[in-house]
């Protein structure tokens, strides 16, 4: 699982990247990224503006 945030135009985006025997064989992204939550200790993302 993935998830980041252009810092240029705050755009995020998150998904799940898939791999056998070590090797990336599909990536599949999410589309609705309005409602992801990260809960990575020590790290403070910027605010999403919805409008």
């Amino acid at each position: 699982m993935f998830s980041g945030i252009d810092r240029v135009n705050q755009q995020a985006q998150s998904g799940v990247s898939v791999e056998i025997n070590q090797r990336l064989v599909a990536q599949v992204m999410c589309l609705n990224t309005s409602d992801r939550i990260d809960r990575i200790e020590g790290v403070r993302l910027a605010s999403v503006d919805k409008n």
